[in-house]
């Protein structure tokens, strides 16, 4: 049985002549491609079967192939070659530096192991810090209140959650690279181990973000901010020497002292910064003084106005 030939690519017409199976339209006239090969050539419905069959007697697929005596020679690769040419129109062309994504990689590329690190780093810092600095303002305050709600709980850890957040951000781009360069520059130019003054200084900084709600247990209530305030020695002792004064609350011992101050100002950081700089005087001098002794004094109080300022910085204070 034998069917008229149809031309893909011209709309499915009926050839302009001859008759014969789809896949084999001796159409010389027509210029289209069949699937298996040109129409105008007689050999193109054998093409698969010699193919078929030299794979399995020769085993080789890069020879040439001799259909005995006609001179028509078929080489393996041509299937390929005809496929390209059926493709080219619709080929995309991928840029040689694109990179294929596998399933389950990130386009993003890999972070460095040291940025890895500090990140780490950075999230458990986060995570100590924070459950000690809410531990801690927690057993203060039961000694003051022995119970509070649940809003009073929800806004002592926001605010703790914005300080040590903030705090990190300022170590990591500001104390950390400040401590470096102080260690280095006194090695290198004054021949002096400042080690101990640059840990002692970091302590200082994490202390200094939290001392000016520390007296807060001794403040006074808006009501009561009429009464008489305690003498200006009295009021920054509280600020002064904190911990002191928290360990004997915490300890049972009950003073009657209440002030309004509340030591978010700038005269209280300016106190402060006075105060530890004749701390640092007293802990770091060396009679003779030398220049390396003055950059140790020094530090102390750098560390501590970092803190306070870091702390004022979030409560919005400047």
């Amino acid at each position: 049985m034998s069917f008229k030939s149809l031309v893909p690519g011209a709309g499915f017409e009926l050839a302009t002549s001859g008759h014969g199976p789809i896949v084999c339209s001796p159409d010389y006239e027509s210029g289209a491609q069949t699937r298996l090969g040109y129409p105008g050539n007689p050999h193109t419905h054998n093409f698969a079967n010699h193919k078929f069959n030299h794979l399995h007697t020769t085993g080789s697929a890069g020879r040439n192939y001799d259909k005995g005596g006609n001179g028509h020679r078929y080489i393996e690769k041509g299937q390929h070659i005809m496929k390209k040419k059926r493709n080219e129109e619709t080929e995309i062309l991928v840029p040689a530096d694109m990179r294929i994504v596998k399933k389950g990689e990130s386009k993003e590329p890999k972070m460095s192991k040291v940025k890895k690190f500090f990140r780490r780093m950075s999230r458990l810092s986060y995570n100590f810090l924070y459950s000690f600095v809410l531990r801690f303002f927690k057993i203060v305050n039961r000694g003051v209140r022995p119970s509070y709600s649940a809003l009073v709980l929800w806004a002592m850890k926001r605010e703790t959650s914005e300080h040590v957040k903030f705090l990190i951000k300022v170590f990591k781009w500001v104390v950390f690279p400040a401590s470096i360069l102080y260690v280095c520059a006194g090695f290198c130019f004054f021949g002096e181990n400042a080690l101990d003054s640059m840990f002692l200084g970091m302590l200082i900084f994490l202390y200094s973000n939290f001392l000016p709600d520390l007296p807060s247990i001794y403040r006074k209530k808006k009501e009561n901010s009429r009464n008489e305030d305690l003498l200006w020695e009295e009021k920054y002792a509280l600020l002064l020497f904190a911990p002191v004064f928290i360990a004997a609350f915490l300890c049972g011992v009950r003073l009657r002292w209440k002030t309004a101050e509340t030591f978010h100002n700038f005269k209280s950081l300016t106190i402060y910064t006075a105060f530890l700089f004749v701390l640092g005087f007293f802990a770091f001098v060396d009679f003779p003084i030398l220049i390396g002794d003055i950059t140790e004094i020094l530090s102390l109080p750098f560390y501590g106005l970092i803190g306070y300022l870091t702390h004022l910085k979030v409560d919005k204070v400047w």
